[in-house]
């Protein structure tokens, strides 16, 4: 049988966040659920975890929560997944997710956010995981990270090949589109779901 696709997301759990950005991770996660494909992600209910966690479940997709032990007692966490993984650390959490994930999605975020976003560029960089990062720019949020990230390839810094694996879009829409072009681009592969 076909191999179950997963979309890696990583994005804020502060529900501080604008409610357009919500809104906006909603509807991502109806559009991810309604193409087939199935989320893993850190397992929050609030912010733009809990968003794009709610647009999954308005679709009846497959949401898969990773949440390390200790984090029960610092937010708010999505224990009615699909599938709900516990893990004791954040680092094993990203080795976790980066594992299932066929490709990532990166909504606004924090330091978190940030963290996973540059281990999952620096994963593919090294040819530990063979896909690419699909960056939802929702109203020009990481602009100043991408340029910075420019700067530091002027700079000497970064390769210039990492650009290359990572993917900015302004608009949901256009997100979207991409993820399904890079998803399609997957190979076939006859397997078990990547799951287990």
């Amino acid at each position: 049988m076909q191999k179950q696709l997963f979309v890696g997301v990583y994005g804020a759990a502060s529900d501080a966040v604008d409610e357009n950005f919500k809104r906006n991770g909603e509807w991502l996660g109806e559009k991810i659920a309604e193409k087939g494909w199935s989320i893993v992600y850190g397992g929050g209910s609030t912010g733009m975890m809990g968003a794009i966690a709610r647009g999954c479940e308005r679709k009846n997709g497959v949401l898969v929560g990773v949440i390390p032990y200790f984090m029960t007692n610092l937010e708010r966490v999505k224990l009615d997944c699909t599938k709900v993984i516990r893990i004791d650390s954040m680092a094993e959490r990203k080795s976790v997710i980066e594992a299932i994930a066929d490709v990532f999605l990166v909504l606004p975020g924090g330091i978190g956010t940030f963290d996973e976003l540059f281990q999952a560029l620096t994963q593919i960089t090294l040819g530990r995981k063979h896909t690419e990062v699909i960056i939802f720019n929702d109203n020009h949020y990481y602009d100043d990270l991408i340029t910075f990230m420019k700067s530091c390839i002027e700079k000497g810094f970064i390769r210039s090949d990492v650009i290359d694996y990572c993917h900015v879009y302004d608009t949901k829409e256009d997100t979207l589109e991409a993820l399904e072009q890079l998803l399609e681009e997957l190979p076939e592969l006859v397997t078990i779901n990547n799951m287990d």
